[in-house]
């Protein structure tokens, strides 16, 4: 099971889930950091901060 399973699958049985996100080397592309936000927003996350 990926982590990405394993965050759908405990959202869809109505967990709160939290994804920590860091800075990576090399850097993200601005393209690239909101691709994976929207992955986020399909799997349910509703709040970013």
């Amino acid at each position: 099971m990926t982590r990405w399973q394993a965050v759908d699958e405990l959202q869809q049985a109505g967990v709160s889930v939290f994804v920590s996100m860091s800075t990576t080397y090399p850097p993200m592309g601005e393209d690239d950091f909101h691709e994976l936000l929207s992955y986020f927003r399909a799997l349910g996350a509703g709040r970013r901060f």
